[in-house]
């Protein structure tokens, strides 16, 4: 894409408090168009809007959080000198003619359209911007254990079948609901592509599934039934299992021991 075709592009903005002077579109492109000379023909308009929109957030972080802002800029590594050089020209130039325009960029994009090259620009006030940057900050902080995704577990699902109902009714006060009978629980055990598999680690670990189950009506184990075989759990429970468990939620998992 040609620089010249941006003199000429129409701009949009999702912003809904503009400044009375220029839109924020309209105000990056007469921050960027001095400095278009300063790179490489053959950088993308892409990579070259970006690395403006980079600066002016630094310089933007420098007038309203000077600290962070200069922490910021020094922790910034380039590739070559040139990188610097405008950089910091930028930097300069949105502090000295732009500094009226203290909303952060978020995200820009350009399209090809029937009238023209558009370039989208979306910006956040401070608050809402850091905001933002705390999030992204946390979630890529997050060690990768805990990022959500597929984990190495298998679920059980148990459901009650009548016979534990009949059961549990003996420690009730009266006819347990509907809603009680359809509860079900969930266990993790080791990951198995093959349901098969699972089944057999079922057959090994069903009966302290089956005293979980129990202790939760009652912790008297005399109470409890005394031949729990692996017959009798089948004839207890109905089971489901699923091999394919996702963690959506980018939290560390919390065990009660």
């Amino acid at each position: 894409m040609d620089f010249v075709k941006l003199h000429i592009m129409k701009i949009v903005s999702k912003n809904k408090n503009e400044t009375p002077n220029l839109s924020y579109p309209q105000a990056f492109l007469n921050f960027m168009q001095p400095v278009e000379p300063d790179f490489p023909r053959n950088m993308s308009i892409e990579d070259v809007y970006e690395f403006g929109m980079y600066a002016w957030n630094i310089a933007n972080m420098t007038l309203s959080v000077p600290e962070a802002g200069e922490e910021m800029k020094r922790a910034t590594v380039f590739k070559s000198t040139w990188e610097k050089k405008v950089f910091q020209k930028l930097v300069k130039n949105k502090k000295k003619y732009f500094k009226e325009y203290d909303h952060y960029i978020k995200d820009l994009y350009f399209e090809d359209t029937d009238q023209g090259t558009r370039l989208t620009v979306t910006s956040a006030d401070k608050d809402a911007f850091m905001e933002e940057m705390q999030d992204k900050f946390y979630e890529n902080s997050l060690p990768d254990q805990y990022l959500e995704g597929f984990i190495d577990r298998a679920a059980i699902i148990l459901r009650p079948k009548e016979p534990y109902w009949r059961w549990k009714e003996a420690f009730s006060d009266g006819p347990l609901d509907a809603r009680e009978k359809n509860s079900s629980r969930i266990y993790l055990v080791e990951f198995y592509l093959d349901k098969e598999e699972v089944e057999e680690v079922l057959k090994e670990k069903y009966d302290t599934l089956f005293q979980m189950e129990l202790g939760v009506v009652t912790e008297k184990e005399r109470q409890w039934p005394r031949k729990r075989s692996y017959k009798l759990f089948l004839e207890w429970f109905d089971v489901e299992i699923n091999c394919d468990v996702y963690d959506s939620c980018n939290l560390p998992v919390i065990k009660e021991i």
